[in-house]
């Protein structure tokens, strides 16, 4: 008896631990969302904030322009959306773009003071908008071009689900340097099922996204029909 008291104290104990777990990870995935900003601390990583909001590293890098989640800095401010919700507003195809000028502010490069002044580059995000497509998209490849922004050292595409687990993020195409297009397959095997869907694309100064075009949500091609079968021959 004297033995059972002590190891069902400890049972219980644990019992309380992981109920109290369960509690604070139920309460932080209904912390995710597009309005919720988190600013980083000394010490912390992007997969163990992504965790603590019940969202995913890749989803809350790919939003805030993020290209190696492993490069994060204190004092960075990250919109904490969702995983398996959009992270902007679906159903509006605005086209009008009057985002301004944009300055950047990058963390100092390794061994340099934190107090010296880092000199922001500029990005005109006046004239950044898509041109095509504009009016759906191809079954097969699909090609995407923007009128770039100067000043921005890269660009992404993101593409999202409209109709199956909408706002969740299927294709992701990079795009260094000053090119203002890419190519990404729109067939079922790539970015799923579904009629609609939607994308943006991001300029980016390093790491940081500086300019986003507005979302625009279009009809995907119908698959084309499979070849009809070959006639059986009468013996």
């Amino acid at each position: 008896m004297k033995i059972m008291r002590p190891l069902l104290m400890t049972i219980a104990l644990i019992a309380v631990l992981f109920a109290g777990l369960g509690a604070r990870t139920a309460a932080a995935q209904g912390q995710c969302g597009p309005n919720v900003t988190h600013i980083v601390q000394q010490g912390e990583n992007l997969f163990r904030i992504s965790l603590n909001y019940g969202t995913h590293y890749s989803v809350v890098a790919a939003y805030n322009g993020i290209y190696d989640p492993t490069r994060i800095y204190p004092g960075q401010r990250l919109v904490m959306v969702c995983a398996s919700g959009g992270p902007v507003n679906y159903g509006t195809n605005t086209t009008t773009n009057t985002q301004p000028t944009t300055t950047v502010l990058q963390p100092p490069p390794p061994g340099q003071p934190v107090d010296v002044p880092v000199i922001p580059p500029v990005v005109d995000c006046s004239r950044f908008r898509v041109t095509s497509p504009r009016d759906g998209f191809t079954y097969g490849t699909q090609t995407f071009y923007w009128d770039g922004a100067p000043g921005a050292t890269s660009y992404r595409v993101l593409v999202y689900s409209y109709d199956v687990n909408p706002g969740s993020l299927v294709a992701v195409s990079e795009v260094s340097g000053l090119e203002t297009s890419t190519s990404l397959p729109m067939g079922v095997g790539y970015v799923g099922p579904g009629f609609r869907f939607s994308y943006t694309v991001q300029a980016l100064v390093a790491d940081s996204v500086v300019c986003s075009t507005p979302l625009l949500t279009m009809y995907r091609e119908v698959p084309p029909d499979a070849p009809a079968p070959a006639p059986t021959l009468a013996p």
